[in-house]
């Protein structure tokens, strides 16, 4: 079980709040205010709150515009993919004897010298903790299946609600004809056809299980130790020491 602070408790580290000995978080609603405009946090897939983020592509020898923006709908799947076009590299197949998956993004370089360029990368899925979403083609649709500051989700999965589709943030320029109409109704179609194109189900929403190896399932190098050797210098993360929270 967690163990539960009291503010008591807590005020007896107040002159120690913040350094690395503690481990403090901001409220959700100065993460809602820090993500403007966009709305919700980077759990909510549904949006763009905490998760898109300005790019800089520097290359005085190839590109020639300077200063210039590019509008086109891109995602950070498609950062490995424009590095390999440039670099003239070939995909891996195979890394040390591992075959690996088929790289999902789209090279970014055919933006370089055309700034109003259509768009290579026209779908893309989204999902986390159950909040789902997907983009096509200038729109965007989503649900909120669970906040994140709540432990357990609103509804089942079958029974989330999807929101209006709207034209998403980074869509580049105005599509002539193009109706809302309808396309919130396809939403959790089309993000069902990516989620079994690129393997996204079966879609896993604990929150608290997901935290450690064994309630979740997955492999875990630190599983049944009861010793670890440590030497002066070494950082390691949480996931790859052995588990002592709430532990005797």
């Amino acid at each position: 079980m967690a163990l539960q602070e009291t503010v008591p408790e807590m005020l007896k580290h107040l002159d120690t709040w913040g350094d690395p000995s503690t481990y403090p978080h901001m409220a959700a609603g100065w993460a809602i205010a820090g993500d403007t405009p966009f709305s919700w946090t980077k759990q909510v897939a549904s949006n763009f709150g905490g998760t898109r983020n300005g790019m800089v592509v520097h290359w005085p020898a190839r590109i020639k515009a300077k200063g210039e923006v590019r509008s086109q709908f891109h995602h950070v799947i498609d950062v490995a993919p424009t590095v390999l076009e440039v670099a003239s590299l070939p995909e891996p197949k195979s890394v040390n004897g591992t075959v690996q998956a088929p790289i999902e993004g789209v090279s970014m370089a055919y933006t370089f010298d055309d700034a109003k360029a259509v768009g290579r990368h026209t779908v893309q899925y989204f999902e986390m903790f159950g909040n789902r979403a997907v983009y096509a083609d200038g729109w965007f649709a989503g649900t909120i299946h669970k906040e994140p500051w709540r432990t357990r989700s609103r509804a089942p999965l079958l029974e989330d609600k999807w929101s209006s589709t709207t034209r998403a943030p980074t869509s580049a320029g105005e599509r002539s004809g193009r109706s809302e109409s309808g396309q919130a109704e396809r939403a959790p179609g089309g993000f069902m056809k990516e989620a079994l194109k690129y393997r996204v189900l079966p879609i896993d929403d604990r929150l608290l299980e997901r935290l450690n190896a064994a309630t979740a399932g997955r492999p875990d190098l630190m599983a049944g130790r009861t010793s670890l050797t440590v030497y002066p210098g070494m950082k390691m993360s949480e996931n790859v020491f052995i588990n002592i929270k709430n532990r005797c």
